[in-house]
C-alpha cells in the first residue's frame, strides 16, 4: 500500500468531518480507498502433439468489487529479478491462443526415469479496474506433456513483507495441486515432492538475492535439485526441531510430475516461506473448552493465575460433569500433552495421585481431551457452591498453557411449579405524535402486524373482564391463556449488557414456558432502546453460557416454543452454503455441517437430521395422525418425522385435529380495536391477512429411537425399543421449496411441533410456530394440553392474573461475568511460565 495513495483519502476525510462539526443533519462521506480487482485463469490444450510447440487456449475472467474490470494486461515468461522490466500486452478479450515453443524435440527424449519435460514456459496475467488498480497477477507454467504441478505451503502462512514467527519445532504442511486439463488430455499430477531448509548467514545462502529474485533460488538449484530431501505425495509436510532461537530460516519445496516437469515458480507467498524462530509470550497455546451447555476459547496462550482468566460457569448439581478441551498451539507447533486438577490451592505442588477418583492432585500428563468431575451437592443460595478446574497444556517445544474454569454449583429448589419468559419482539408503546388537549402522555395506537407488545401481553397474561385501556368505553378485556396456571413472568427487554437469566432463578421453577418470536430485525446489543436481540440469541452467542440449557439438564421441563427459538439458539453457527433456495438450513450431514452435538437443537430437542427455518408464510396445520385433509387418506409413511405416537402415558388426540388462523366467526376483529382485518387475521388470506406466518420445522426424516425399560417378572431387566420423538403437528404449504416430502396434492409436508420423552434428558415440547397466530380456542388448547396434559398442572378458575417478575428480583441472583467470583482460593504463587493477552467470553452452543 502506497503512503501517496492513502494520504489524500485521509485529508479530504478529515475536511468532510470538520465541515460537518455542529451540522447533524448533514449527509456525512467517506471516501474509500478503491479495492483491487481479482482474476481467475483457466485452459484447454488445442495442440500438444508437435515436437517442437505445443499450443494452449486460455481463458480469464476478472471482477472488481467497487467498480469494473476495463481490460487485462499478459505476459508469456515475463522477466524476473529486482528491476525487470514486464513488457505487457494489453486486451479487452476474455481469451488467448498462446503457442509455446520447445527447444528440445520430443523425438530426443528417452524412455523414462530421464524427464521427458525439458522446457516450460510461463503464462501471466492481470487485471485493471476503471479506477486503475491492477490485480495481483496470476501465473501458471506450462510444459509440453501439460501443467506444471504446483506447490503451496499452507502452514504456516507464507508472506513476502513479513518473516513468519515460530517455534523451535515447526511443523510445515504444504499442498500439491492436481490440475487436469478441461478436456481430459495430459496432466501432471504431483509424483513426489523435493525440499530443503537454508539458515540465513550459512555458506551458499545468499538470502538477499533469494528474497528479492525468488527465480534466481531455482535457476541456482534446478533442474534436479541435488542433495534436497524427498517425501511421497501422500505426505506433503515435514516436521523441524531443534531450531537455533533468534535465527532466520528458508524453506523450499517443490513439487515434481511423472514426465519430470517440476513446479517452476518460485515465490514468497508460494512455495518459500521466511521463519524466523524465538519464544514469545503469546506463542503458548490457546486453550478452548466445551461441554453440553458452554464452549470457551481464550484470546491467546499463556499462563497466569489473574482472577480475570477465570471462566465462570454455571453448573448444575447431582450430576457428573465433563469438560471437554482442545488447544491451538503457536504456528508450526503441534500439541504434547495435557493433565488437570481440581481445586489445588497451590498449582506447583507436584504430589501425585493417590488413585484415579484423586482429582484433587494433578493427573498424569497424557493426551486425553476430556476430564468427569462430580457430581457435587451445590448449594440454592444465589452464589453456589465454587470449585475451580486448571488444565496445563504443553506444546512439543514445552510452552505451557493455562486454563481455569471456575464453576459455581447450583441446586435447583423447584419450589415454584411455572415461570413463563416472555422473549419475543413486537413494538413497544409509544407516545403519541398528537396528543389531546391538556395530555402529554397520551400513547400511540398500535399498528402493522398483530400483536404488538402490550397486545401480546394482554392475549397471554390478562385477568379478563377488567376495563380495557385504550379501547372504547365500556370494553372489558379478554382472559389471558395462561390465566388460572399461577405462573410468573419474566420479560427479557429490560435493558442489561448482560441479559443472561441465572442458573439460580432458572433453579426455583419446575416448568419454564420460553416463547421466542422471528426476530430478524432485533440485532442491536441487548441495552439497545431500539432494537435489543432477544435473551436467548445473546446467550447462545459464542463464548457464552445458555443456562436454560443447563436448567434442563438438572431436570426441568422446557416448552420452548414461538417460531423463532431454533433459529435464535443456532443463527450464529449457521452455515449458508447448506441453505437452500434462500431458506435458512441447518444440516447435520454433507461438507460442513452446522447441525451438531453441543447445540440446543440437537442435543436437547433432538432434532438431529435437518431442520429449516422459513416465513412469512401462507400455511396450514394438522394433526400428525390426520389423514392429508386434502384428499381423506392417511400420509404415507415417508413423511414420518421422529416417530409415531408411541408415548402410552399421553393422549395426543386431545389436541385440536387442525390449527386455524383466526377469523370473523371465530375472532371477531371487534375484539381488538381499532384494528383492521389486514393486520389481524395473519395467516388467513381470505379474511384479508396480509402476512403468513414464521415456521421452523424438521426436513429430513429421523427416528429416536431409544431402549426403554420394560421389566417383567420373568425378565426385570428387559427393554423395548420405542420412539422417543413423537410429532405433533405437521405443517403444510407449497411455500418452501426443495421439501424431501410431499402430500397428494403436492404440498410440503414437515413436522414442526414435536415432543422427546427418551432418556437422554426430561421430556421436552418444541413448537416450531407461535400460540398467538391461531384462533383463540386453538391456541387455548394447545397452552391446556402442555401445561395440563403433559405437565399436570392445576388450572383454578379464580380470576388471579400470572405474578409479573419484578426487575430487581430478576437482578438479585448473579450471572456470569468476566469479573473475578467472590471467593477465590488460597494458593502458593505458581511460576509464571507466558504472559497473557484479554481473554474474551466466546459462547456455549
Amino acid at each position: 500500500m502506497r503512503l501517496h495513495a492513502i494520504v489524500p483519502a485521509l485529508a479530504l476525510a478529515v475536511l468532510v468531518g470538520i465541515g460537518s462539526v455542529g451540522c447533524s443533519k448533514q449527509l456525512q462521506h467517506t471516501v474509500l480507498q478503491n479495492q483491487p480487482p481479482t482474476v481467475r485463469l483457466t485452459w484447454a490444450p488445442i495442440d500438444t502433439k508437435s515436437e517442437v510447440f505445443f499450443i494452449y487456449k486460455l481463458n480469464w475472467l476478472g471482477y472488481d468489487p467497487d467498480g469494473r474490470v476495463v481490460r487485462f494486461e499478459y505476459a508469456v515468461d515475463p522477466p524476473r529479478g529486482p528491476g525487470a522490466v514486464i513488457n505487457w500486452t494489453s486486451t479487452t478479450s476474455n481469451e488467448e491462443t498462446i503457442r509455446f515453443e520447445s527447444t528440445t524435440p520430443e523425438s530426443s527424449f528417452q524412455t523414462l526415469p530421464v524427464p521427458r519435460s525439458r522446457d516450460f514456459h510461463v503464462f501471466a496475467i492481470r487485471a485493471v479496474d476503471d479506477r486503475g488498480a491492477v490485480s495481483e497477477p496470476v501465473e501458471r507454467a506450462f510444459y509440453s506433456f501439460g501443467v506444471a504441478p504446483v506447490a503451496q505451503i499452507l502452514e504456516p502462512v507464507p508472506q513476502v513483507l513479513l518473516t513468519t514467527r515460530v517455534t523451535p519445532a515447526v511443523r510445515i504442511v504444504w499442498t500439491g495441486q492436481d490440475f487436469i486439463d478441461p478436456n481430459g488430455y495430459a496432466f501432471e499430477k504431483p509424483l513426489y515432492y523435493k525440499y530443503t531448509l537454508f539458515k540465513r548467514g550459512n555458506n551458499g545462502v545468499h538470502w538477499e538475492a533469494w528474497s528479492q529474485d525468488p527465480d534466481s533460488l531455482r535457476r541456482e538449484f534446478a533442474p534436479k535439485f541435488a542433495g534436497w530431501d524427498s517425501v511421497a505425495p501422500e505426505t506433503p509436510e515435514v516436521q523441524f526441531t531443534n531450531l537455533t532461537t533468534n535465527s532466520e530460516y528458508m524453506f523450499v519445496v517443490v513439487a515434481f510430475g511423472r514426465s519430470g516437469a517440476y513446479s517452476p515458480v518460485f515465490g514468497l507467498r508460494r512455495n518459500m516461506l521466511q521463519m524466523s524462530v524465538g519464544f514469545a509470550g503469546e506463542l503458548g497455546p490457546k486453550i478452548t473448552f466445551f461441554n453440553s451447555f458452554f464452549q470457551y476459547t481464550y484470546n491467546s496462550g499463556g499462563y497466569s493465575l489473574d482472577p480475570m482468566r477465570a471462566i465462570q460457569v454455571q453448573a448444575p448439581a447431582g450430576l457428573p460433569l465433563t469438560f471437554n478441551w482442545t488447544a491451538e498451539p503457536p504456528q508450526g507447533s503441534i500439541m504434547k500433552r495435557y493433565r488437570w486438577v481440581l481445586d489445588l490451592v497451590a498449582l506447583d505442588d507436584e504430589t501425585p495421585r493417590t488413585n484415579q477418583n484423586d482429582w484433587y492432585h494433578w493427573s498424569p500428563w497424557t493426551q486425553a481431551t476430556a476430564a468427569t468431575v462430580g457430581p457435587f451437592v451445590g448449594s440454592e443460595g444465589d452464589t453456589g457452591e465454587i470449585h475451580n478446574f486448571y488444565l496445563e497444556a504443553e506444546d512439543i517445544n514445552g510452552l505451557v498453557s493455562l486454563g481455569w474454569i471456575q464453576f459455581h454449583i447450583y441446586r435447583p429448589t423447584f419450589d415454584r411449579e411455572l415461570l413463563v419468559v416472555n422473549d419475543s419482539r413486537f413494538q413497544v408503546d409509544a407516545i403519541s405524535l398528537v396528543q389531546p388537549p391538556g395530555r402529554t402522555d397520551s400513547l400511540r395506537a398500535p399498528y402493522g402486524v398483530w400483536p404488538s407488545s402490550a397486545e401480546l401481553d394482554t392475549f397471554l397474561f390478562a385477568v379478563g373482564g377488567v376495563p380495557w385501556k385504550m379501547k372504547p368505553a365500556g370494553s372489558l378485556s379478554p382472559q389471558g391463556l395462561f390465566r388460572g396456571y399461577g405462573s410468573d413472568t419474566l420479560g427479557t427487554r429490560y435493558g442489561r449488557p448482560n441479559p443472561t437469566i441465572s442458573l439460580g432463578l432458572l433453579g426455583h421453577y419446575r416448568h419454564i414456558v420460553w416463547m421466542c418470536s422471528p426476530a430478524q430485525s432485533y440485532d442491536q446489543p441487548p441495552n439497545s432502546m431500539t432494537l435489543p436481540q432477544q435473551t436467548m440469541f445473546y446467550m447462545s452467542g459464542r463464548n457464552r453460557q445458555n443456562t436454560l440449557a443447563t436448567w434442563v439438564n438438572q431436570g426441568g421441563r422446557l416448552w420452548a416454543l414461538g417460531g423463532g427459538f431454533a433459529t435464535a439458539t443456532s443463527k450464529i453457527w449457521n452455515n449458508t452454503t447448506n441453505d437452500l433456495n434462500g431458506v435458512v438450513t441447518y444440516r447435520f450431514d454433507g461438507a460442513r455441517p452446522d447441525l451438531l452435538p453441543g447445540m440446543f437443537m440437537f442435543d436437547l430437542a433432538h432434532w438431529r437430521s435437518e431442520f429449516r427455518t422459513y416465513g412469512p408464510a401462507f400455511v396450514r396445520f394438522s394433526r400428525y395422525d390426520q389423514p392429508d385433509p386434502t384428499v381423506g387418506l392417511p400420509l404415507p409413511a415417508t413423511c414420518w418425522k421422529g416417530g409415531t405416537f408411541t408415548n402410552p402415558e399421553v393422549d395426543y388426540t386431545t389436541l385440536p385435529t387442525t390449527l386455524q388462523f383466526r377469523s370473523p366467526a371465530t375472532d371477531p376483529l371487534s375484539l381488538w380495536p381499532p384494528r383492521k382485518a389486514a393486520e389481524y387475521y395473519v395467516g388467513n388470506k381470505a379474511a384479508g391477512g396480509v402476512s403468513g406466518v414464521s415456521i421452523e420445522y424438521i426436513t429430513l426424516e429421523h427416528r429416536m429411537l431409544e431402549q426403554i425399560p420394560a421389566p417383567t417378572e420373568a425378565n426385570p431387566n428387559q427393554t423395548i425399543e420405542l420412539s422417543t420423538l413423537d410429532s405433533l403437528y405437521l405443517v403444510y404449504g407449497p411455500g418452501y421449496p426443495g421439501q424431501m416430502n410431499q402430500s397428494a396434492n403436492g404440498e410440503g409436508v414437515n413436522a414442526v411441533m414435536t415432543y422427546y420423552h427418551g432418556r437422554e434428558n426430561v421430556p421436552l415440547v418444541f413448537s416450531g410456530m407461535s400460540i398467538w397466530d391461531f384462533r383463540r380456542q386453538d391456541c387455548q388448547s394447545l397452552v391446556d394440553f402442555v401445561l395440563g396434559r403433559l405437565w399436570g398442572l392445576p388450572k383454578s378458575t379464580l380470576s388471579t392474573a400470572p405474578r409479573a417478575m419484578a426487575p430487581s428480583f430478576a437482578r438479585r441472583v448473579a450471572v456470569p461475568t468476566l469479573t473475578p467470583a467472590p471467593q477465590t482460593p488460597r494458593r502458593l504463587p505458581a511460576p509464571v511460565r507466558q504472559p497473557v493477552g484479554t481473554s474474551v467470553f466466546k459462547r456455549w452452543r
